[in-house]
């Protein structure tokens, strides 16, 4: 669905949603009060037929009137009066939203009949291939005109083309062969596809969703293929629409292709890499910048790191430094370079910031193709003396287009005052640093998240974006009616649901899982529920979930569920044992953890678990025996020596209880030391220890005394601690004397 605008387009979206949900005659009502408060968005006679229609059809059924046409007749008039939705939200926008306005005002009186935009597209080819029977100097200067009025023409025309109302037919079938053609510039095929994009994320539009698919199917170039497949994915709505089947066909023709849906998968997972771009950065200025800063005796070549002149002095005080800073340099650069290639936009933090050029102030600048020859280039292409620069940051360049517009305008600014022999440099693949080689920049994965990291920069840093509906808005992700469409995560879209789509699902919840997105997986699981319910995969994703909100019965019943299917799935066991504990059921825990131990005899933790559920189930003797075994093994690990004690102090052990819980509050203890060893120092009768160990422990947010004291009744009990005796506790840890 569109974004629901606060100023006229809420009744209109809310119509849309009632004809969606079959409640014809309300939306209707809606479009009429619409009308009233907004007459210029039009349609009002189409609405009036309709509602003439509507009541036609009442007054047949009021009379007892049988019509087997009802249903169909019905349906009818949702599909029309729901398209009539769409033209009327359009033109609100193109009253009331100022980058419409400004973008109509661009376009203005541009001629858009078919014929004449190819006829121009196709003349551009000509006439620039006839420059090469000019001189040279005659052809340089007539193709920075030729240039010149080629790029106002296809800017406007991308304004045209986002900013259109619903398509035809024909609109479709034209435009989807014209980006897929031969005659024309793929550059420009590349430049009015991402139009056609924008246009059908902004409002979804059927005749634009189709040509989308159709210009991916049938384009040769992999830029316009590419750019198509992420419009069309990103312009999915959250289930089919009223659409006369046309939707559901267009999508069912797409999935058909095993290797599609592959790539949308893919293309889910670059684009969840593309939307951590700002949390990325802070790990790399956190974690991986410092160590390259501080390295300063090292320079970048294109062969890797080299070492300059050293310094003497701590060269002699530490001979192993310079090896450790070497190999330091090295795993940062490595580690940035394998965040890359996994695809993670490493460039987001430095870039966004170089988006303050008056070359950006223009929408379509955001998404062009990156070219040498772009007009707004030619000051920079003057300044480098060549276009030697250009060439490599086009081919080799590690970065998006938006991002080498950013690079070539900020180094114009300061390239005459750079020194000659780094002016000669720029002319060198060095001066890139680690460029990209040739048949992973031509590859339609790299192609993808090129455009991906395009489009993320423009909706994330653009000045007028709150003006368009932002596809990587996470609140966007499930409104209050719940609807998801047209957002990041298309993959939740019900028209994608065929068997091989449930396979890569699945691997994407998998994805999702770990990287913590626990919001989409739940939701992705949702839409999987029926497709893939009894699925392993699906209940080791459901049982992670439930997990992370807390849900241990439910969990519990996934783990169950898993285990009838595979019997010795340690995923599944080591989760039933955790949800056992969790659930107080230490019976189930004890018999879980004793099996994991004999498979993992190396896993201590499966070992301490055990001993919990031990002491739990009051088998303190057998807990004690086990991590006395573990603490001889190893005698520093503090959690056997935080559970030795608590078993300790259940035997009435207190003196050996106090060394162990000495020792823990030596070392960084935890919230629930305090209260433990304040426990032992009081039933070994040091009341003043005790006391200042609680007033450690109530200084924690969020504790209550009182309520650990009760949950605690019987271990206190079994060391002769009285009620009476835990009320006057209360009463001196609070300082009350009467």
């Amino acid at each position: 669905m569109s974004r629901v605008m606060e100023n006229g387009c809420d009744l209109i979206g809310e119509a849309r949603l009632l004809f969606e949900n079959d409640e014809v005659g309300k939306g209707l009502e809606f479009l009429r009060k619409a009308l009233s408060e907004y007459p210029y968005v039009g349609g009002y006679e189409q609405i009036e037929t309709l509602c003439d229609d509507y009541r036609l059809m009442l007054d047949y059924m009021k009379k007892g009137y049988v019509d087997s046409q009802r249903g169909e007749q019905y349906k009818k008039i949702a599909q029309k009066a729901w398209l009539i939705t769409w033209d009327m939200e359009h033109e609100w926008r193109v009253r009331n939203n100022s980058l419409y306005v400004e973008a109509l005002r661009d376009c203005a009186h541009l001629n858009m009949s078919h014929s004449f935009i190819r006829s121009v597209l196709e003349s551009y080819v000509t006439d620039m291939a006839m420059l090469s029977l000019e001189p040279a100097n005659v052809a340089k200067v007539r193709s920075e005109q030729i240039r010149q009025g080629h790029y106002e023409f296809i800017s406007r025309l991308f304004s045209a083309i986002w900013t259109s109302g619903r398509w035809t037919v024909a609109d479709a079938s034209f435009y989807s062969s014209l980006m897929a053609s031969p005659t024309i510039d793929t550059f420009d095929a590349a430049f009015l596809t991402g139009a056609i994009c924008i246009a059908c994320m902004e409002a979804f539009d059927l005749y634009k969703f189709k040509a989308l698919k159709d210009i991916y199917v049938n384009a040769n170039d992999d830029r316009v293929k590419q750019r198509a497949l992420v419009g069309w994915a990103f312009s999915l709505p959250a289930e089919n629409t009223l659409g006369n089947g046309l939707l559901q066909s267009v999508a069912d023709d797409m999935l058909k292709d095993d290797a599609v849906v592959k790539d949308l998968f893919e293309l889910q997972e670059q684009v969840f890499f593309c939307m951590s771009a700002e949390e990325d950065n802070k790990t790399i200025q956190r974690d991986i910048m410092p160590t390259i800063t501080k390295n300063q005796n090292f320079k970048i070549i294109q062969q890797g790191i080299e070492e300059l002149e050293e310094d003497r002095l701590q060269e002699i005080l530490h001979p192993d430094s310079s090896d450790k800073a070497m190999e330091e340099l090295e795993m940062s650069f490595k580690r940035m370079s394998d965040m890359q290639r996994a695809g993670v936009d490493i460039y987001f933090g430095g870039f966004s910031q170089m988006k303050r050029f008056p070359f950006f102030r223009k929408m379509a600048n955001w998404l062009i193709p990156f070219s040498v020859e772009h007009p707004d280039l030619k000051i920079a292409r003057d300044k480098l003396d060549n276009q030697q620069f250009f060439n490599i940051l086009l081919e080799h360049g590690p970065f998006c287009d938006s991002d080498k517009y950013s690079f070539a305008l900020a180094l114009s600014q300061i390239v005459e005052k750079m020194p000659q022999n780094m002016r000669e440099m720029l002319n060198s693949e060095e001066s890139l640093g680690a460029t990209m080689p040739e048949k992973e920049v031509c590859s339609p994965a790299y192609i993808r998240r090129m455009f991906l990291q395009d489009l993320y920069r423009f909706y994330r840093v653009f000045p007028k974006r709150n003006d368009l509906n932002i596809p990587f808005d996470e609140k966007r992700l499930e409104d209050e009616e719940g609807n998801r469409g047209g957002t990041y995560f298309f993959y939740l879209s019900r028209l994608i649901g065929s068997d091989d789509s449930t396979k890569y699902s699945l691997l994407l919840g998998y994805f999702l899982l770990k990287r913590k997105r626990w919001g989409e997986l739940s939701l992705l699981l949702d839409k999987l529920k029926l497709q893939a319910g009894k699925e392993k995969d699906f209940l080791i994703l459901s049982s992670y979930v439930s997990m992370h909100q807390g849900n241990y019965i439910d969990a519990k019943e996934f783990f169950e569920d898993i285990l009838d299917i595979d019997q010795n799935n340690y995923v599944a066991k080591k989760g039933l044992a955790r949800v056992s504990i969790l659930l107080n059921d230490y019976g189930k825990a004890d018999s879980l953890y004793s099996q994991l131990s004999i498979q993992n005899p190396e896993n201590k933790s499966f070992v301490l678990n055990r001993c919990v559920a031990l002491l739990k189930l009051k088998r303190i003797d057998d807990a004690v025996g086990i991590l006395y075994k573990l603490y001889f093994e190893d005698s520093s690990d503090v959690n056997v020596i935080r559970l030795l004690a608590w078993g300790l102090l259940w035997q009435g052990k207190l003196d050996s209880a106090s060394k162990f819980y000495d020792s823990i509050l030596e070392g960084k203890p935890a919230k629930d030391d305090y209260l433990n060893a304040a426990y032992c120092m009081w039933a070994n009768r040091n009341i003043e220890r005790a006391v200042e160990l609680f007033r450690r422990f109530t200084s924690f947010e969020g504790v209550s005394l009182i309520d650990e004291l009760r949950n605690d009744t019987e271990l206190l009990a079994c060391n002769g601690i009285t009620q009476t005796e835990q009320n006057l506790m209360l009463d001196l840890v609070n300082g009350i004397i009467c």
